[in-house]
C-alpha cells in the first residue's frame, strides 16, 4: 500500500473516532504461527472461538483472503455502537450505564456519547469499583460526566441505555430492572457459557443480533435462552444488515420499546468496517491504491 494511501486511510479512520490505526503485509509470519499453535495445543483459545481451528487459517490473512497484497486492521469496538444504536435508543436517552470498567469500556461509552450527544450522565460499575472509578475520572477528563456507581440495581433502573462488556458467566443484567424505552447493548460475553442478562430481560424486550451466524450457537446470550425454550430463532428480530438496511426499518417501533442487541462480534465486522473506510475515502476523490 502506498505512503498517500495509509495516510489517507489512518486520518479518515482516526477522524471517525478510532484510537489507533495499524499497517501489516499480507503475509505467513512463521513465529506467529508457531506461537499460536503453542496457544491451541494448551487449550487455550481467542475470543473467537470458531477462528480457533487451525493455527494456519489465524496466522496467514492469504488464507482467508488469497488475492489480499495488504491488511489494514482498524479496532471493532464502536461497531455494536453506531447505526444500531441509532436505530434502537432513544433519541432522547440521558442516562447511560456501563457495566464493566474493562479495556473495551472507554471506547464504547465514548461512541455511545459521540451519537447520542443527548446523554448527559454516564455511570460505570465494575466488581472492582476502583476500576471504576479510575475509568470515571478518565472520562471526566475528557469532559463526559461519567461517575462511578456502587449500587448496580439502582444505576439501570434509572437508565436510558444499558451496555455491557464483562467476561460473566451469569447475568449481571436483570430485565426487571428494565424500564419500558430502555436500549441493552451486550458486548461482551462472547462463548457459550457466558452470558450478561437474564431470560427476563429477553422476555420483555425486542431482540437484535450483529449476526445471526455467530451467536445462534456460539454465544450464550442467544444459545441458551434457544435451548431452553425462553427465545425462538423468529424472535429475533434483525441483525446488522435488517438494522442497516431494511425499509421501514425493524428496530424500535416505540419510545416504550425496551431493546436488546447482542454483539457476537468476528472477522465481518472488520470487513464492514474497512468497505466503510474505502467508499468514505471514495467520496473524498482519494483513491486508496495497493502495491
Amino acid at each position: 500500500m502506498t505512503l498517500p494511501a495509509k495516510a489517507a486511510i489512518r486520518a479518515k479512520a482516526l477522524a471517525a473516532g478510532f484510537d489507533a490505526v495499524g499497517f501489516a503485509a499480507a503475509e505467513m509470519v512463521e513465529e506467529a504461527q508457531a506461537h499460536l499453535t503453542e496457544f491451541l495445543a494448551a487449550g487455550h483459545h481467542g475470543d473467537m472461538g470458531w477462528l480457533a481451528d487451525t493455527a494456519a487459517r489465524r496466522a496467514s490473512p492469504r488464507a482467508l483472503w488469497p488475492e489480499a497484497r495488504s491488511v489494514v486492521v482498524l479496532a471493532t469496538n464502536y461497531a455494536p455502537a453506531e447505526d444500531p444504536l441509532k436505530l434502537l435508543a432513544r433519541p432522547d436517552a440521558r442516562r447511560m450505564v456501563m457495566v464493566g470498567a474493562g479495556a473495551m469500556a472507554g471506547p464504547l461509552i465514548r461512541a455511545h456519547c459521540a451519537v447520542r450527544p443527548s446523554l448527559a450522565e454516564v455511570k460505570i460499575w465494575n466488581r472492582t469499583a476502583a476500576r471504576a472509578e479510575e475509568l470515571a475520572d478518565l472520562l471526566s477528563g475528557e469532559g463526559i460526566a461519567a461517575t462511578a456507581a456502587e449500587d448496580l440495581e439502582a444505576a439501570v433502573r434509572e437508565a436510558d441505555l444499558v451496555c455491557c462488556a464483562t467476561m460473566s458467566k451469569t447475568p449481571v443484567i436483570q430485565g426487571d430492572w428494565l424500564r419500558p424505552g430502555t436500549h441493552l447493548d451486550l458486548v461482551g460475553a462472547f462463548n457459550p457459557e457466558m452470558r450478561e442478562a437474564d431470560d427476563a430481560a429477553i422476555r420483555r424486550a425486542r431482540v437484535f443480533v450483529d449476526s445471526r451466524a455467530t451467536t445462534l450457537e456460539d454465544v450464550g446470550e442467544i444459545a441458551i435462552p434457544l435451548a431452553s425454550g425462553v427465545l425462538k430463532e423468529a424472535d429475533i428480530l434483525g441483525d446488522l444488515f435488517d438494522l442497516c438496511g431494511k425499509s421501514p426499518p425493524t428496530g424500535r417501533q416505540s419510545a416504550q420499546d425496551i431493546t436488546f442487541f447482542k454483539n457476537g462480534g468476528g472477522g465481518h465486522l472488520d470487513l464492514m468496517t474497512a468497505r466503510h473506510v474505502v467508499a468514505c475515502l471514495e467520496r473524498t476523490g482519494t483513491t486508496a491504491e495497493s502495491d
